[in-house]
């Protein structure tokens, strides 16, 4: 079963907090985000600054970021 986009910024977000928090080492959350390690911290930084927003994949197509801006609180910037 597929993802929605909320789901997936919510895996994410809760993956990257345990990281943040420190309860699992960034090689664990980099496997767990099936990304590099380096582009753990790098979303990581991004996360800090950004919030939920640095979770959304930037590769979406317009309508899916407009339909998901729309049914939710404005998250990202068009």
């Amino acid at each position: 079963m597929r993802n929605t986009i909320e789901e997936t910024i919510n895996m994410k977000g809760n993956i990257l907090k345990r990281y943040i928090n420190k309860l699992i080492s960034r090689k664990e959350t980099a496997e767990l985000l099936n990304m590099h390690v380096n582009a753990v911290s790098r979303l990581t930084s991004r996360y800090k600054k950004e919030g939920r927003d640095a979770l959304i994949p930037k590769n979406l197509d317009q309508k899916v970021v407009i339909q998901f801006t729309i049914k939710h609180q404005p998250i990202y910037k068009i």
